[in-house]
């Protein structure tokens, strides 16, 4: 009787240790990145050794799943994430372990020792563990779909030149080729015609509605022109389909993001431009305010951001102030305001956004929702102080 619970013992140890040195085998050669997630978002410590590759990253000691992902995405892919995961690791919901719950693709930035960033997509499957009496734990496996997700876009993009082609080519059996290319040779010219309105100074409102006009009668004018070719049906819908999804508003910024915010929810913003009061104040609020609309990709563009000149960054009320300061023999026509103690002012406080400045037409500025940069060591207190030769440091 000794002697066979002996042996039951040893077999059992047996198996055991065959189960272990499974999972340093799995573990070990995984492509794919596999841990186990507590109830309470703590990982594991027995995970797959492609972790340390697919986040760049050797330590995951006491590490949550909230801090593996936070560093790597934008705050709104991080909200997202922190709803799934709170739904995910409370007891209370009934799970199906036959449908695996999963966070299907999440863009991530992931460093590089040169300091950039490479963005990727991963895709983290959620496998529920029941241990006994012990909580739910689940088994999470991460996948690279980078290359899988950029060849649908790649497949996406060819599909609408396709498309694209095939309408153009439709329209010029159509319309002839003469014809059609002295459209294009007009369109050419009008979209010059339009460029060139763009960049006219228009710093007071009557200007600008003028500037607006002006480019609007060519956009007009290339519109009616398109139409003589008598498209397609398919082609007048997708056009129509892109003037309903044209809207002007004649408001201050304040009042847009106040009184839309329901168009704003269901339209995201892409792109957006900030050349406005050149106040640096005015300009830290429409680029708080756009932030709240911007989808992940986004992109804010401001002007202004690195006067040439000391007197040209010069805070005023109006341009027409701006002017009046200037007492001299010599007056500087161009102004632009303290836009840029905005650049400081989010270096120094947005570590989640990306501040560049483009040495280009006044010297704008782009800021993009995502992984931030080193942050510049400045914040309110110190926005007063500072000097009309800081922008130059930017």
């Amino acid at each position: 009787m000794f002697i066979s619970v002996k042996r039951h013992e040893r077999e059992k140890q047996d198996l055991i240790d065959a189960g272990n040195r499974l999972t340093d085998a799995i573990l070990k050669s995984s492509a794919q990145g596999l841990f186990l997630l507590e109830a309470k978002d703590g990982i594991q410590p027995e995970l797959s050794a492609s972790m340390a590759t697919l986040f760049r990253r050797q330590e995951f000691a006491n590490l949550t799943f909230d801090k593996l992902i936070s560093p790597l995405v934008t705050a709104k892919t991080l909200s997202a994430v922190r709803a799934f995961t709170a739904r995910l690791l409370d007891a209370t919901v009934q799970v199906d372990p036959a449908h695996p719950s999963a966070l299907e693709d999440v863009e991530v930035k992931l460093a590089n020792p040169d300091g950039s960033f490479e963005t990727a997509h991963y895709a983290f499957d959620f496998h529920p563990v029941h241990s006994g009496s012990e909580p739910r734990a689940w088994l999470v496996r991460v996948s690279d779909i980078t290359a899988r997700v950029q060849q649908h876009r790649e497949l996406e993009d060819l599909r609408a030149q396709m498309r694209t082609q095939g309408e153009i080519l439709r329209t010029v059996l159509q319309a002839g080729g003469a014809r059609f290319g002295a459209f294009l040779q007009r369109t050419d010219a009008s979209m010059k015609t339009i460029n060139a309105v763009l960049k006219k100074p228009a710093r007071e409102q009557d200007a600008f509605r003028a500037k607006l006009e002006e480019a609007l009668d060519e956009v007009d004018r290339v519109r009616r022109d398109a139409a003589a070719f008598k498209l397609s049906a398919r082609s007048r819908r997708l056009a129509d389909e892109k003037a309903r999804a044209t809207h002007y508003f004649e408001t201050t910024s304040e009042a847009f993001f106040a009184n839309e915010t329901a168009f704003l929810e269901q339209h995201h913003i892409d792109v957006a431009l900030i050349d406005g009061l050149h106040t640096y104040e005015q300009v830290v609020r429409d680029v708080e305010n756009t932030l709240r609309f911007l989808r992940d990709d986004g992109v804010i563009f401001l002007h202004d951001c690195n006067p040439a000149l000391a007197v040209i960054g010069q805070p005023a009320a109006s341009y027409t102030d701006f002017l009046a300061q200037q007492t001299g023999p010599l007056v500087i026509g161009v102004w632009s305001g303290d836009v840029w103690k905005a650049i400081v002012y989010l270096r120094s406080t947005r570590p989640d956004l990306r501040v560049a400045v483009l040495q280009c037409d006044d010297d704008a500025s782009v800021v993009l929702d995502g992984l931030g940069g080193p942050a510049f060591d400045g914040g309110e207190d110190r926005l007063g102080r500072i000097t009309g030769d800081l922008p130059h440091q930017l």
